[in-house]
């Protein structure tokens, strides 16, 4: 996975998509609309925090967690808190302006 570019000010387990590689416990994905990434550009909400459960032969299986997910204290990167009982949809588009002001309350 690309992690989230610089010019969001954004480091550690923000992820764009791309295919074969899946996501860590703990990320949260987004699919950006353009690998060009000019501020304020949209990002797409696809993929929420993975969840890991162990099945029944031992092993741990990680899932997907789409729809609507509170992200509270799992947005984390280089000088950025965590953000507190934001709530982002599946398909929901969010820009970089928004994201930086939502970390600030």
């Amino acid at each position: 996975m690309t992690p989230y570019p610089p010019t969001g000010r954004f480091a550690g387990r923000l992820f764009f998509a791309e295919p074969g590689d899946p996501p860590a416990v703990g990320d949260i994905v987004f699919r950006p609309q353009s690998f060009d990434v000019p501020e304020g550009a949209p990002y797409t909400v696809i993929a929420f925090v993975i969840r890991e459960t162990l099945d029944s032969d031992g092993r741990y299986d990680r899932q997907l967690v789409t729809g609507t997910y509170d992200i509270e204290f799992r947005l984390r990167g280089v000088g950025v808190p965590a953000l507190r009982g934001v709530r982002l949809r599946e398909g929901e588009t969010v820009d970089l302006a928004t994201l930086r002001r939502l970390t600030r309350r």
